[in-house]
């Protein structure tokens, strides 16, 4: 019955007995009640919201079922398509989600696929669209950055123009803590980025990644070394 419930809420199936069941009421109880006053009461679905959370532009934030926001998070939501976590997503404590810049700057948006994970302390900077798929697991302390910055008139960046590509991170992706992620990029389905890398170019479909920046290495499936891949630089 536990199971069922969780695995209805979360889409994820845990092995669980009554016994959890004291840890888990002082670890989402809460969360739960803030979710439905906060949000979830007049949609008529159960998100989890932990404590000292700060919505701006809530009516551009779409929680599904199962969503979760952690403790202390920041989530400003004004964006040209809005902020969606799909059905059992998570964003875990302190993460910072930024998705307009003053009152002129509006990015396109940000979508945090079913089941997909962030890790606590991360940031995300929506100038251009952010996606991250389906299943993608990512560790503490992500940094996204979706827009870069052109040199001025006066060879300083300071007055300079910005642009804006985007950032899209496949489905079922792993990426360790600490991994930093550039304008432009296009991980690919199954890739694995190491902890502490910057991905400043797009890593292909099934790639282990990792360094500073980061240069594919191998295929998840086999050992040698990674072959060009045109269509991912």
């Amino acid at each position: 019955m536990l199971k069922l419930l969780l695995k209805s809420l979360t889409g994820r199936e845990y092995d669980l007995s009554w016994s959890d069941l004291g840890y888990l009421s002082s670890k989402a109880g809460w969360p739960a009640v803030r979710g439905l006053l906060r949000y979830g009461l007049l949609r008529r679905r159960v998100v989890f919201i932990g404590r000292g959370v700060i919505l701006i532009s809530k009516g551009h934030l779409t929680l599904e079922r199962g969503a979760s926001i952690g403790h202390h998070s920041y989530i400003d939501a004004y964006s040209r398509s809005g902020v969606v976590l799909r059905s059992g997503a998570t964003l875990r404590e302190y993460c910072w989600v930024q998705c307009r810049s003053g009152l002129s700057s509006v990015g396109e948006g940000l979508e945090i696929g079913e089941r997909a994970y962030v890790g606590p302390f991360s940031s995300i900077g929506v100038g251009g669209k952010v996606t991250i798929g389906a299943g993608t697991q990512i560790g503490a302390g992500l940094r996204l950055s979706a827009e870069s910055h052109e040199i001025g008139e006066s060879n300083t960046f300071t007055d300079g123009s910005v642009k804006r590509q985007g950032i899209e991170i496949g489905q079922n992706v792993w990426m360790g803590n600490s991994v930093t992620i550039l304008d432009g990029v296009t991980i690919g389905d199954g890739a694995v980025i190491g902890a502490g890398s910057v991905v400043t170019r797009s890593i292909a479909p099934g790639m282990v990644a990792f360094g500073v920046p980061a240069r594919e290495a191998r295929r998840i499936d086999h050992k040698g070394p990674a072959q060009n891949n045109e269509d991912y630089k």
